[in-house]
């Protein structure tokens, strides 16, 4: 079964195309979903890539801040949010705290 996000993109892509609001009431008239918050699907991606437009000579701090001012986040969140989009979540994540330990042999 598709999760909400699959549905709502779906119907987005079917409105696109569509020629009449006849046509979407007709295909998806009765079907309820939520329309997704930018926070919770893609306000990470857009943090991300911002990051990436950022100065690659600048900090990592300077980039949390700027990004932190831009999004209206704290830069601990921003933080966290690079760090997931990047892989390296968790403990055991690549480049994490045991990075270089006797688990990577």
């Amino acid at each position: 079964m598709a999760d909400n996000i699959e549905i709502f993109e779906e119907f987005y892509d079917f409105v696109k195309k569509s020629e009449s609001i006849e046509a979407v009431v007709k295909e998806w008239g009765g079907i309820q979903f939520t329309v997704p918050s930018f926070i919770g699907e893609y306000r990470d991606r857009a943090i991300y890539e911002e990051y990436l437009k950022l100065d690659p000579t600048l900090g990592e701090k300077i980039k949390y801040l700027r990004l932190s001012r831009d999004f209206r986040v704290s830069s601990s969140k921003i933080r966290k949010v690079i760090q997931a989009q990047k892989g390296e979540v968790g403990l055991f994540a690549v480049g994490g705290l045991f990075k270089g330990s006797d688990d990577d042999l």
